[in-house]
């Protein structure tokens, strides 16, 4: 982000230069590159802002020496969708017809970055069967009675993101 203040006494209109800029995250978490700069032969200072862990608005104050007013933006921060779903726990168990299994599966929908995702839907589909269920703070625990005898393939899909889990 860029800021230019205009000159308010000695030449109106005009940009200042030489200003000390103050720059300063105000809400919405996020880290700036520069918190302090000066301006430039245009008149203008900069720093680079990376916008906080949430969803929703990063807001940025800049002030200058010799400006009455500061300068406010706004940036939005977006969740990153899906990309892996990784295999917490509840593989490799068995059980008898028509009980369910002792421990639930469970697994983990993360972003490229490996942080979980706070939503998102998950489908567990096997031979014969398939059930949907919802994704809390990246976690999604499955529960399904098997036969005895049936070694299902449970496949997780979750909008873009897959994994094969032979539980």
């Amino acid at each position: 982000m860029r800021v230019q203040f205009p000159d308010e006494k000695t030449v109106p209109g005009a940009p200042i230069v030489g200003a000390a800029v103050s720059f300063s995250v105000v809400d919405g978490g996020g880290t700036l590159t520069t918190l302090n700069a000066v301006t430039g032969s245009d008149g203008t200072a900069s720093t680079a802002l990376t916008v906080g862990a949430s969803a929703g608005f990063n807001h940025v104050s800049a002030t200058a020496t010799g400006a009455s007013t500061a300068v406010l933006f706004t940036e939005s921060g977006v969740v990153p969708g899906p990309t892996a779903v990784v295999k917490i726990s509840g593989d490799g168990q068995s059980g008898t017809w028509g009980t369910i299994l002792t421990d639930p599966v469970v697994v983990k929908v993360v972003d490229a970055a490996g942080k979980p995702v706070p939503s998102a839907e998950a489908e567990f589909q096997w031979a014969g069967g398939m059930t949907t269920a919802s994704v809390k703070d990246g976690r999604v625990v499955f529960g399904q009675e098997f036969a005895k005898g049936q070694e299902p393939d449970v496949t997780v899909d979750v909008h873009g993101a897959k994994a094969e889990d032979g539980t």
